[in-house]
């Protein structure tokens, strides 16, 4: 995932979602920074540009068990999702939302 906010990341990512750091670089010929996070056997990479640019839209796609109580988390955490859906592509249960730099999210509910 590209970023522009490295405060963002910290503050939605970390703080709000839940996501444990299990490694952050910074290059010294860059002025971006790398974030590994992960979330139980979830892992995503963030590269932060540290920059004001628009960026493309982007998704991400995370799989979970107990979608109600994740749903409950985020609200009280300020995140609004939309109501439960059904996956076109699992037929499973899921809910969606938008963090940072407009980067859409969707959960999964695992069976």
């Amino acid at each position: 995932i590209l970023a522009t906010d490295e405060t963002a990341i910290w503050d939605f990512y970390i703080d709000k979602l839940g996501f444990r750091i299990v490694r952050q670089l910074v290059p010294l010929d860059s002025d971006e920074t790398q974030f590994l996070l992960e979330m139980g056997s979830s892992q995503i990479e963030i590269r932060c540009l540290n920059c004001n640019e628009t960026l493309p839209q982007q998704y991400l796609t995370i799989t979970a068990t107990h979608l109600e109580k994740i749903r409950k988390r985020l609200q009280e955490n300020g995140i609004q999702t939309g109501p439960f859906e059904q996956d076109p592509y699992t037929n499973l249960r899921c809910i969606s939302f938008f963090g940072p730099d407009n980067i859409r999210i969707t959960v999964i509910e695992q069976s």
